[in-house]
């Protein structure tokens, strides 16, 4: 990793999540430095040197860059600001009060149910189900 460089590591095996990568990735800003990552692409050295365990990423989405690591809402809302446009905002949103009083149990609904949304697959229901934020 180069000192602009970071990683979004999600669940690859759930389809929800993956889908929404792939719409992430279509809003990216074409200078992003954010890598995104399945978490099963991932050595458990790889996860340990940025201080993760496997079911830390099984539980939650998270970005981690030099000098910083984010779960679950902190995350996504990293990510967006690397979107363009007004997803760039909504990070911005999420990130800071009072958006974040709201981001925070609503990325824990979605994590919780999202063997139930849309692009949803049977992985979803098995992969580390986040028990808390």
């Amino acid at each position: 990793m180069t000192t602009r460089d970071a990683l979004l590591i999600y669940d690859g095996n759930c389809g929800f999540c993956s889908t929404k990568v792939a719409w992430l990735r279509r809003r990216l800003r074409e200078d992003t430095t954010t890598s995104l990552v399945p978490s099963q692409s991932l050595s458990d050295v790889e996860l340990d040197a940025m201080s993760l365990s496997r079911r830390d990423v099984e539980k939650y989405v998270w970005v981690v860059g030099p000098g910083y690591s984010k779960r679950g809402h902190q995350a996504v809302a990293r990510a967006l600001r690397e979107a363009s446009g007004l997803w760039r905002f909504l990070g911005l949103v999420i990130e800071s009060a009072p958006g974040s009083w709201i981001a925070r149990p609503g990325y824990f609904l979605v994590a919780r149910f999202r063997h139930r949304l849309p692009g949803a697959t049977p992985a979803c229901a098995t992969s580390g189900r986040t028990e808390g934020v």
